[in-house]
């Protein structure tokens, strides 16, 4: 585990908190998270409910397996279909009520394998921002609770961040799960771009790449991870153009050391 010492010098470095009263306030809202441990299960781009069921329930048992009880959700556990503003050429759920109890069933699931769980917010999520303007984003994952458990119970062990990443120390290595704001149809190219700006290894989602890698240095892990979806799921990927084929899969870091696992 990282030393006292230790993880409050990284976290330092890490927060937006400069002494000023706006950056404090940012910090209020936004929730960074800044997580000390020694395993994790990651993974990001469910796309709830065009997620790929066998890979989650692998994911859930290769945790157990090896007793990880954290989990690191790096943003699109949403979809929010019903929030999207691009051309529905079919129509797959009827309502947002009906997708939020997708999301609740695949969160009762998550909560029955993980004792924590730590959600950074993707573009998706985002719509949900853009939609509601005037309402949190407490107000979506309200709609995620498991009908046995109060909000109090959930968010202690569902911690949620707006922001787009969660920093994970493991001894005195720092990790960035992270949603970014670009992707690339070049595997690893926005990973490794990000390693060499935080000096930390990268797992990136949004991309929906599975690729493993280094950065220039030959000192930072760089990984696209997939995702959880299910590419045929996703009506989108019918089209045919030249971006690369979408590549799912997940991830469990254990003591630094990375274990990966493909979806197809």
């Amino acid at each position: 585990m990282v030393s006292k010492r230790l993880s409050q010098h990284l976290t330092n470095k890490r927060s937006t908190d400069r002494g000023g009263p706006f950056a404090r306030k940012i910090d209020e809202q936004r929730k960074p998270i800044f997580l000390y441990t020694d395993a994790f299960a990651t993974a990001g781009d469910f796309h709830v409910p065009f997620h790929d069921e066998r890979l989650m329930q692998q994911m859930f048992d290769e945790s157990i397996k090896r007793g990880i009880t954290k989990f690191v959700g790096g943003g699109d556990i949403w979809d929010c279909y019903m929030l999207s503003k691009h051309l529905k050429r079919v129509h797959l759920v009827t309502s947002f009520e009906e997708e939020g109890m997708y999301v609740k069933d695949v969160m009762r699931r998550m909560l029955e394998v993980y004792d924590d769980i730590y959600l950074a917010m993707g573009n998706h999520e985002l719509r949900w921002l853009k939609e509601t303007p005037n309402v949190s984003l407490v107000q979506l994952w309200k709609q995620a609770v498991p009908d046995d458990m109060t909000w109090q119970q959930f968010t202690s062990r569902v911690h949620l961040t707006l922001d787009n990443h969660i920093h994970v120390y493991i001894d005195d290595q720092d990790w960035l799960i992270v949603h970014p704001e670009s992707y690339s149809q070049l595997p690893l190219s926005v990973a490794t771009r990000l390693a060499i700006k935080h000096q930390c290894h990268i797992v990136s989602y949004h991309g929906h790449n599975d690729a493993h890698g280094w950065d220039k240095s030959g000192k930072y892990r760089c990984i696209d991870g997939g995702g959880l979806f299910d590419k045929y799921s996703l009506d989108y990927q019918r089209n045919a153009n030249a971006m690369p084929e979408m590549k799912s899969g997940f991830n469990l870091i254990v003591n630094n050391e990375v274990i990966p696992f493909e979806g197809e």
